[in-house]
């Protein structure tokens, strides 16, 4: 199964499954490295948003069930850049599908990604 296609069965799962409550307003990707599968993606929800400060994805307050998704990339295959992007690319491509117009990811201020140790970047955001 192709990534994009798994990623976005992944987010519809969740989606359709595991709604967070009306007070979350902004959502995380995540993205780690484990030693054993490679990169990894979470996502999480918050009740706050702050562009102009990273640490607001740090107080979690949405965890689904399903969270983690392993991305099809060993760490000695792409760097984290490579990663990242694609990351980035993943997220957007499932912005453009039905499934997404019908997710409570369609309603958030902002949809960002980022490793755990780095600037978070903002793939979606609403201005409200």
């Amino acid at each position: 199964m192709r990534t994009q296609e798994a990623f976005n069965q992944w987010l519809n799962r969740i989606t359709l499954s595991d709604m967070p409550g009306a007070d979350v307003i902004a959502f995380n990707f995540g993205i780690f490295e484990d030693q054993q599968v490679g990169y990894k993606l979470y996502i999480a929800g918050l009740k706050v948003y702050d562009s102009e400060d990273n640490d607001w994805a740090t107080e979690e307050d949405y965890i689904p069930q399903e969270r983690y998704f392993t991305l099809c990339v060993k760490s000695h295959e792409e760097d984290w850049k490579q990663v990242q992007d694609k990351v980035v690319e993943m997220i957007k491509t499932y912005q453009s599908t039905p499934d997404y117009l019908d997710s409570f990811l369609s309603k958030a201020k902002a949809v960002t990604t980022g490793f755990d140790d780095g600037e978070l970047l903002r793939v979606i955001y609403y201005f409200s």
